[in-house]
């Protein structure tokens, strides 16, 4: 026995003749048995990171004919393939990708809306876990009972409120003035979804919100949650017009407070995570079960590199805003994909620079 596991079991032993137990199993002792010293407990406190949410992207029709039809939708029709109206013209639209309408600032192989994950502040309102409870009548002598009388299920409406950091240009503002426009439009019959949608009866301005809360180490998956679907229903349009002379920049509008209507909410259910993964593929085919191995590398912090070493931070710092997640259904570690080229080409940089 070493001098470092001697100092545990000293250390241990002097915790337990204090009736608090051994700290090394602080945690299994905390489930197995009482401590009838009542004197608390040495099992560390929980740190649930906040974790990350994603938004899917819907499938709005963004064609020519329909834009046009709108005076305001049509300043989506740039050809500009920098533009900002561009991107959110695809982001909206991932169809209009396959049909050659594409964005340099848009992966049409992402399933997400990343500007969206980037600039997320916060966001409240998801319904708790409640039940109803019948209780019968009281008797001759006040005796009364009571049973649950509802379902825990979440399949009712909801309202959830998302804050997003603004950023130059206004993007986010643009990005929901433009869906809300379109959901009213197709709502009045101006402007009319892709005919797979309409023949098929779907909602085609939905999204669905995808909640991760991590690991302290921001790792692990420790509790996901997502919508049925959802919908914006407002846009802080209208805050980016308002005037005072009192100073030269408008910073009512720092912060983008977006209302989402949700449909019902599902809660650390496994399948959540193969839901997840599945939309994760359905853009990036390339990250199916069966296609990850041939094409794309993970990237992890704690993983080795040969003949490189550990040199994952690095990757993984080099290349953000280039990877894909994916969850792993048996260990729940959120896992980070790189196209094969994109991560040669971070090697190659890495050796240039004298960082390996």
């Amino acid at each position: 026995m070493n001098r470092e596991e001697q100092r545990k079991q000293d250390v241990d032993f002097v915790s337990r003749l204090n009736g608090y137990g051994s700290l090394t199993s602080a945690q299994t002792n905390n489930l197995r048995g009482v401590n009838v010293n009542l004197n608390g407990t040495p099992a560390p406190k929980n740190k649930d990171h906040y974790g990350i949410t994603f938004f899917t992207r819907p499938d709005l029709n963004m064609s020519y004919d329909n834009l046009g039809s709108d005076r305001m939708l049509s300043s989506l029709l740039s050809e500009d393939k920098s533009s900002m109206a561009r991107a959110i013209r695809v982001l909206l639209d991932p169809r209009g990708e396959a049909a050659g309408r594409i964005s340099n600032l848009v992966d049409p192989e992402m399933s997400f809306i990343p500007v969206l994950t980037n600039s997320l502040i916060s966001m409240s309102g998801w319904p708790d876990l409640t039940v109803d409870t019948y209780t019968s009548k009281e008797g001759a002598y006040k005796e009364a009972y009571s049973m649950v009388d509802s379902t825990s299920h979440i399949f009712n409406t909801f309202d959830i409120t998302a804050n997003f950091r603004n950023i130059q240009g206004d993007p986010i503002t643009l990005l929901f003035a433009v869906w809300i426009r379109y959901a009213s439009l197709v709502y009045d019959g101006t402007l009319v979804p892709h005919p797979e949608n309409m023949f098929q009866n779907t909602i085609d301005y939905q999204t669905r919100v995808y909640r991760l809360v991590m690991d302290a180490d921001f790792r692990h998956v420790q509790k996901i949650a997502a919508c049925g679907a959802g919908f914006p229903m407002a846009s802080p349009l209208g805050a980016a017009f308002n005037y005072s002379n009192e100073g030269e920049w408008n910073e009512e509008n720092d912060q983008i407070s977006i209302p989402f209507r949700c449909i019902g909410a599902n809660y650390l259910d496994p399948i959540l995570v193969k839901e997840f993964n599945q939309t994760v593929s359905m853009r990036n085919v390339n990250m199916r079960d069966g296609n990850r191995g041939d094409t794309m590398i993970k990237i992890s912090a704690t993983e080795d590199y040969p003949p490189y070493g550990g040199i994952g931070s690095s990757l993984l710092n080099l290349l953000t805003h280039k990877l894909y997640p994916r969850i792993d259904p048996f260990t729940m570690e959120l896992e980070w994909w790189s196209k094969t080229g994109n991560y040669i080409d971070a090697l190659e940089e890495l050796k240039e620079r004298g960082a390996i």
